[in-house]
């Protein structure tokens, strides 16, 4: 454990166990093309465009599964999903290296029997040998990179036992889990600055003044392209369905399909949530009674999609067959798509850029915002709170316990030093405020808790909190190592080919 603590490191391990190496069986490259280019090195070992480029794709899938949409140019520099992509890979390097340095060395015979048990290669539960060459084919990969990289992966699922092992003592869990839940019951908010924009007032005579000047023409369509979101979206529909699979040969046809028939006719709106979760074989959605949520078109098989949208809204399809078996599909809403064009919406796009630079006006929104709240708080007039959440859209938490340890209520975090004073019974009733670039935080604690060690009294609870307690600790050893390895590793990137 010295060796490990002392060459300390930003990413949970277990995002590497197999994730990148599988995902080259599931999603292919675009953006660039598959080169002996690199987009950087560590300790002279290249980090490839496919390399690079997989892992952007990732970050977006990522990115999509969360908002239900593509990210935008914009959304794409806010998130630096570029950026992130490009430290995953850092932070992989460094730790396959370190691997390497420990001798936690990877056979050839391991790899070979590691990738057969991969079910994208399989047929029938078998290994298929065409299957597995035709994945690598499509994915612009030849077996011996991919193995190399598998090979990697291999050795950095070695690493996670070293984490794994590490556990705090009883009365270590006992002291933090106390000072966690001894906290006073406080009610917190926070609030984002920039939001507030949309509440600065700007006339009609701005917004035609500023578009008539043929200087401002380059700022509208930037200002246009940053919000394209709002006036360019696709028709989208509201399903749900359920699965029955088939073989892929292909071989059980017949059987699903008179399974699925039978099935359809016992299906209601009112009951095709409750029958899919019993019967529904796509685990995604079935624990969603089926829900898959809205989705536009080229998101699903053609075949799903060219039934979702013939339905009306309330309808339930027979059953449809697609690649991965039979689906009964529920079409729960209609949204028709928008495609409003920079003239359509000049005015809009004007008066969002004007209230932007409007910087006075916004701080004397926020001031006089946090001067509501301050007063809300201090009479404890969670009425108003309420009130004032609802019309300016920010997070209100109420009837919670302050966690000193994270320094934490619910979402909103604190610096240590601004609350350091609701340890003392004292400073009850007293409001602290918190500023930031991006918000604005206030808290006030409203009655002292000294029940932090009813959290020992139940076994179950007790327990679940020590195994958080041991996951908190083993993530943030493995953060602290690849810190430390990467302050002491060779490392060199190269923007201009991101």
């Amino acid at each position: 454990m010295n060796k490990i603590t002392g060459k300390v490191s930003n990413l949970i391990i277990a995002f590497f166990i197999g994730a990148i190496i599988i995902s080259f069986a599931l999603t292919g490259f675009s953006g660039f093309n598959n080169t002996a280019n690199s987009v950087g090195n560590v300790d002279g070992n290249p980090i490839t465009i496919a390399e690079y480029n997989n892992a952007f794709n990732m970050q977006l899938q990522r990115y999509t599964q969360i908002f239900k949409k593509d990210l935008t140019t914009q959304q794409i520099r806010q998130f630096r999903v570029k950026e992130n992509a490009l430290n995953e890979l850092i932070n992989k390097k460094v730790m396959v290296n370190y691997a390497q340095e420990l001798n936690l060395k990877t056979a050839n015979d391991e790899i070979k029997e590691s990738i057969k048990e991969l079910p994208y290669f399989k047929t029938n539960d078998k290994f298929d040998v065409n299957k597995y060459k035709s994945l690598l084919t499509a994915n612009n990969l030849t077996p011996a990179k991919f193995e190399e990289t598998f090979k990697e992966d291999l050795s950095l699922q070695k690493l996670v036992p070293l984490f794994e092992d590490v556990y705090v003592s009883d009365s270590y869990a006992k002291d933090i889990i106390t000072f966690k839940n001894s906290g006073p019951e406080v009610i917190a908010v926070r609030f984002e600055k920039e939001k507030n924009t949309k509440f600065i007032k700007i006339t009609k005579s701005e917004v035609s003044n500023f578009i008539s000047k043929k200087e401002n023409e380059s700022v509208l369509k930037s200002v246009y392209n940053g919000m394209k979101s709002e006036f360019v979206k696709p028709d989208e529909v509201k399903a749900s369905h359920i699965l029955l699979k088939t073989l892929p040969d292909g071989s059980n046809n017949n059987e699903i399909k008179a399974k699925a028939e039978k099935l359809r006719k016992k299906l209601s709106r009112n009951n095709f949530a409750s029958i899919a979760k019993k019967e529904s074989e796509d685990a995604g959605s079935a624990a969603k009674g089926g829900d898959l949520g809205y989705f536009s078109k080229g998101r699903m098989v053609p075949e799903f999609e060219k039934a979702a949208l013939s339905l009306k809204n309330g309808q339930i399809s027979q059953p449809i067959k697609s690649k991965y078996g039979y689906h009964i599909i529920y079409r729960k809403d209609f949204k028709k798509g928008i495609n409003k064009k920079l003239e359509d919406v000049k005015d809009v796009v004007a008066k969002r850029h004007l209230q932007k630079t409007k910087r006075k006006e916004l701080k004397e929104i926020n001031d006089k915002l946090k001067d509501q709240i301050t007063a809300a708080l201090s009479t404890k007039n969670i009425k108003r709170l309420k009130k004032l959440s609802e019309e300016f859209e920010f997070t209100l938490i109420t009837d919670k316990n302050l966690n000193f340890y994270d320094n934490s209520v619910g979402s909103i975090r604190f610096e240590f030093e601004n609350i350091k004073p609701l340890m003392n019974k004292e400073n009850l009733n007293n409001v602290y405020t918190e500023e930031d670039v991006v918000a604005t935080k206030l808290i006030i604690a409203t009655k002292a808790n000294a029940e932090g060690l009813k959290a020992l009294e139940d076994k179950n609870l007790f327990s679940s909190q020590v195994n958080a307690l041991n996951r908190e600790i083993q993530t943030q050893l493995q953060d602290e190592m690849i810190s430390s390895l990467r302050d002491n590793a060779d490392i060199v990137t190269y923007p201009s080919m991101l």
